[in-house]
């Protein structure tokens, strides 16, 4: 979970997440955000739909994890994900380039 930019308050929820850090998700399919800028969201909730706005030819989104809302002066912000792999295994970590995952939800398989 990730607190809201500018809050100056740390989640509640025992993440490891800096007071003010940014989530940015980049190239979602226009119209399918389901949340506002700033809103708090937990482990497996829908946020939108895979897009390809940009320059690119096929479905994709950018995720990172930022230490302020402005994406050219931010720094960016270590995080894991807690995944499936192709093989249906739990892994922890970042997964490659080109790897397809399913994000798994808190509390779910472990």
């Amino acid at each position: 979970m990730v607190g809201a930019a500018g809050s100056g308050e740390a989640p509640d929820d025992g993440a490891d997440v800096p007071a003010g850090t940014v989530a940015v998700l980049a190239h979602l399919r226009r119209g399918s955000p389901t949340v506002r800028a700033g809103e708090r969201v937990r482990a497996g909730q829908v946020l939108g739909q895979c897009g390809n706005s940009g320059n690119s030819s096929d479905p994709h989104v950018h995720v990172q994890l930022m230490d302020g809302p402005d994406i050219t002066t931010a720094k960016g912000v270590p995080f894991t994900w807690r995944y499936l792999d192709e093989e249906g295994a739990v892994r922890t970590g970042v997964p490659a380039n080109e790897e397809l995952f399913t994000a798994v939800a808190e509390g779910a398989a472990r």
